[in-house]
């Protein structure tokens, strides 16, 4: 899963390439893994562009593909029932609605928009969570040097049934290496990824 951000949301993968079976990543993902796997994986490449109605060489859909009904149907109802609609909803329902300008510390609470209403939120304070990205960048170093080269994001794609170009995958490479040493270190993979996406964050006590 953590790949599949990666490549789509910091790399700028396409969600629409096709395999020589014209499969897309959606297609593999609606046929592979567990469910709730499968499940986050659809949500990150539909939030991205992915096409429900996409057919392979033998005129296929993501959703006739599923090998469970769970997912097939996940897909053709995606978003209703997703983890991105649950994840709005638990916004609107845990923010506190108030129809008048209260009298609060500005230090502690802030006033935002949820919807048409106006929500009383409490103010807390975040840090960048590296842990998980951390994880990937480690996951993706087959050679443990401490950096990701050509190979590495080959091999990456390779180990999730996409195909793409040589001149794609340097691509990739080159949008994160800026002093164009053909590798990618750590802290070039963090600029890179607060570029393109949103870093998780966690509450600092």
């Amino acid at each position: 899963l953590d790949c599949v951000k990666a490549l789509v949301n910091v790399a700028g993968a396409n969600v629409m390439v096709k395999n020589l079976k014209g499969c897309t990543p959606l297609h593999l993902a609606a046929e592979r893994g567990d469910r709730d796997n499968a499940k986050r994986v659809i949500d990150v490449l539909m939030l991205a562009g992915a096409s429900k109605k996409a057919k392979t060489l033998k005129k296929k859909t993501p959703p006739e593909k599923a090998k469970q009904k769970e997912i097939a149907d996940y897909i053709l109802d995606w978003p209703r029932g997703s983890a991105y609609e649950k994840e709005h909803k638990k916004l609107l329902d845990e923010a506190e609605l108030v129809e008048e300008d209260p009298v609060i510390d500005d230090k502690k609470y802030k006033k935002e928009s949820v919807g048409e209403s106006t929500a009383l939120v409490k103010v807390e304070k975040w840090e960048l969570d590296w842990s998980d990205m951390k994880t990937l960048f480690d996951k993706m170093d087959f050679d443990k040097n401490g950096f990701l080269n050509f190979k590495d994001i080959r091999e990456t794609l390779a180990n999730m049934d996409l195909t793409f170009s040589n001149r794609d995958v340097d691509l990739m490479l080159k949008s994160g290496d800026p002093d164009g040493d053909g590798q990618m270190s750590w802290d070039e993979f963090k600029g890179l990824i607060r570029r393109y996406t949103e870093v998780p964050k966690v509450r600092v006590q």
